[in-house]
């Protein structure tokens, strides 16, 4: 090539890099949290086609693939009043809680987007949804949230702790809320399973579309 020929072509050359850079498709990790949400994933989760599933919960499906990673956390006993062998989640506020540096070490190997799920309500996936939401404002990562708020029979402590942990949003922050109380506005008075299907049926629709944009 002639000397004035390899001049022409050198910004193309010197923009090419940053071209395929941008061609790269991010990784899409999910981070799934307490137990509804473990649930919803192990039977309607199989094939998101995402690169990792991380779930955060006391215990772990049958379904669930060991392939994805599981973050053993189990609620402390002052969360609870024990009755017998019954244990009933206390009312009132939930206390803030750290990621603990298992979990945050764990994230912070996934390169790419974190999509973080949770049916809200419920100690682990209430309280951490509230952590990885202050994690994540401090790191250089896209991340987008999807919850859903209990509905009213589930009781006024529940639903206000679920609120309380989605109006701790960062401006820069993606976030889905799902209030489930409008499923029964949109289909009407349906017993409770129905109502639970319905809301695992939403919660899967609103998590694809995040995925697919």
């Amino acid at each position: 090539m002639k000397r004035r020929d390899f001049v022409k072509a050198m910004p193309i050359l010197a923009l090419s890099p940053i071209l395929l850079t941008e061609a790269v498709q991010k990784r899409n990790h999910l981070i799934v949290l307490g137990s509804a949400a473990t649930r919803m994933i192990a039977h309607h989760g199989q094939d998101l086609g995402v690169d990792s599933i991380t779930v955060i919960n006391d215990e772990i499906p049958d379904q669930f693939k060991a392939a994805h990673a599981f973050l053993k956390y189990e609620a402390p006993a002052s969360a609870y009043h024990f009755v017998g062998d019954r244990k009933i989640l206390k009312r009132e506020p939930f206390p803030e809680i750290n990621l603990s540096q298992t979990i945050k070490q764990h994230l912070e190997k996934l390169d790419g987007k974190l999509f973080i799920l949770a049916a809200l309500g419920g100690f682990t996936g209430t309280t951490h949804y509230k952590a990885l939401m202050k994690f994540v404002s401090n790191i250089d990562v896209e991340s987008k949230f999807i919850c859903s708020i209990p509905f009213e029979f589930e009781g006024s402590t529940k639903f206000e702790n679920a609120l309380d942990s989605t109006q701790k949003v960062d401006e820069s922050t993606s976030q889905s809320v799902l209030v489930m109380d409008a499923i029964r506005v949109l289909h009407g008075n349906l017993s409770v399973r129905s109502a639970f299907a319905k809301m695992d049926d939403m919660m899967m629709e609103i998590l694809m579309k995040k995925l697919n944009n």
